[in-house]
């Protein structure tokens, strides 16, 4: 092979292997299940075997919410983006409500210090916004934003 063989052969390579590296990690990320996001909480937040049974149903509803509430925002266009948010943050504020029932003051201590680095985490890699209109939806992750 001559160079310019071996320069387009690397560059496909390397094309393809980026293609196969961001649909394995959105494939992942959509396969995201509640109790995925509450094994992932426990191991951060040294949860109890209890409380991760007891937490699971809240996980459970708010991602449905979620997946609710996107579904409804991709029907409504860019124009409901304010008010999906503010109903985004109202789920937040539920979901944190019934959570610290369940969790001692370390543990909410610790998830309140989770969302902040991933929020710090996401808005680093965001560089001008969501211009691709894509998100999280179950942005559980570490127990949710």
């Amino acid at each position: 092979m001559n160079g310019k063989g071996k320069s387009f052969t690397a560059f496909l390579f390397a094309v393809v292997t980026l293609f196969l590296a961001v649909g394995v990690v959105h494939a992942q990320h959509k396969e995201q299940t509640p109790e995925a996001v509450v094994e992932k909480m426990k191991a951060d937040l040294n949860l109890t075997d209890d409380q991760a049974a007891k937490i699971l149903p809240i996980i459970t509803e708010d991602m449905k919410k979620r997946k609710d509430l996107w579904e409804q925002a991709k029907e409504q266009g860019h124009d409901s983006r304010e008010a999906i948010k503010e109903q985004m943050e109202k789920l937040n504020q539920e979901r944190d409500t019934k959570l610290a029932k369940y969790l001692n003051a370390d543990q909410v201590t610790k998830l309140k210090q989770k969302r902040e680095e991933r929020k710090a985490g996401k808005h680093g890699h965001n560089h001008g916004g969501n211009r691709g209109g894509g998100h999280s939806g179950n942005d559980q992750g570490s127990g949710g934003e």
